[in-house]
């Protein structure tokens, strides 16, 4: 994260898998979260690779959170609509009356 002053933020966040048996990284290289974000007194814009709203909101309220075991995930596997979205675009707590 960057403070570009007057509570202007921008930041990145850019994930890969790896896998430990034999070092190789997953299918695609950012097969995890891969993004770009600004933020301010308004909220946040995220652009890119990112979780899905029904994959936040499912393990917000599993216990075991994102666990390979997690029964909520077993069972509804995010709604159909997968753990992340490629191409997506996020407001996160917009604050529309912020000036």
């Amino acid at each position: 994260m960057e403070d570009r002053g007057n509570g202007l933020r921008v930041g990145f966040q850019f994930e890969t898998g790896l896998d430990l048996d034999n070092g190789q990284d997953a299918d695609t290289f950012w097969a995890r979260q891969a993004n770009v974000w600004l933020g301010g007194n308004w909220g946040t814009f995220k652009m890119g690779r990112q979780f899905t709203p029904s994959d936040l909101v499912q393990s917000t309220y599993e216990l075991t959170g994102e666990a390979n075991y997690s029964v909520l995930n077993n069972i509804y596997e995010a709604a159909g609509l997968g753990k992340r979205a490629t191409s997506a675009l996020a407001s996160i707590t917009l604050n529309w009356a912020a000036s």
